[in-house]
């Protein structure tokens, strides 16, 4: 408020400073007094007010910053939650596995034979698609069992002779 004043002060102060010499050129030092006064007190003023604009500054700088911390907090919570969601997932996957192990090792005890046994873990379990690795594990084994009783279905194709 007071530099506004001060400002309309300057103002008219100018416009008497104009006036004094469009009537006389040479005497124009009281309005040029006048004017550094006014200036030299809105200088003032404009100093004592730094000290308030700085706090207001830090407060804004501090409000953001704990915007900031509270946005990357919201964020760290619902990362928790997905990696919770997921790690119970792959509790349930192991403990399913880990049965079906368990059925496969049971099989093998009962029948003796590996073959007879991936089949018995198969029907037990209910599995009619062929995916996933008890799929995988009985095709290792049968290729396993066939490949020592039976001759290979592919001879080996000899290359091209090196010519010397």
């Amino acid at each position: 408020m007071e530099l506004r004043k001060l400002n309309m002060k300057l103002m008219f102060t100018y416009l008497e400073l104009i006036e004094q010499l469009s009537k006389d050129p040479t005497n124009f030092s009281a309005e040029e007094k006048k004017i550094r006064t006014v200036l030299i007190n809105m200088h003032h003023l404009i100093n004592e007010y730094r000290p308030r604009q700085a706090k207001d500054t830090l407060r804004m700088m501090v409000q953001d910053q704990i915007k900031k911390k509270s946005e990357l907090t919201e964020q760290l919570k619902s990362q928790c939650e997905e990696m919770e969601a997921a790690l119970a997932n792959l509790r349930q996957s192991v403990e399913e596995r880990s049965a079906e192990i368990q059925r496969a090792q049971e099989a093998f005890e009962r029948s003796g034979d590996e073959a007879t046994a991936a089949m018995e873990v198969e029907d037990s379990a209910g599995e009619s698609n062929h995916s996933g690795w008890l799929f995988e594990a009985r095709q290792k084994l049968f290729a396993r069992l066939t490949s020592s009783s039976l001759p290979p279905a592919f001879p080996q194709i000899q290359g091209p002779a090196s010519s010397a």
